[in-house]
């Protein structure tokens, strides 16, 4: 099993959020999470196929999505997604913060 901190950077490193030019309009109701309100882009799964879950929590190691989360992706709104992507990055950055010792916010 890695250690938290191999488990932290994998899944940082594959839940990358789409970057913004500084040509972009800016987008207040995604934050950053998905294209423009003006796209046609749906909101991708943040599935990366390390699908195990926390005994503790039942969240997912791979994605930080709750298994509530993740049986529900596929019927959620775009706002629920956008949401739910929200809620894993917080997530990860309370783990990340746990981890080296810095207070959450």
């Amino acid at each position: 099993m890695p250690s938290s901190q191999e488990r932290i950077q994998r899944v940082n490193a594959s839940i990358a959020l789409p970057q913004r030019s500084a040509a972009d309009p800016p987008d207040e109701v995604t934050d950053g999470v998905c294209s423009p309100a003006n796209s046609t882009q749906a909101v991708s799964s943040p599935c990366n196929g390390t699908c195990v879950l926390s005994p503790d929590d039942e969240t997912c190691f791979g994605c930080s999505r709750t298994k509530t989360e993740i049986a529900g992706w596929a019927t959620a709104s775009e706002e629920e997604r956008i949401r739910i992507l929200r809620r894993c990055r917080e997530r990860r950055h309370a783990e990340q913060n746990s981890l080296t010792g810095v207070p959450d916010r």
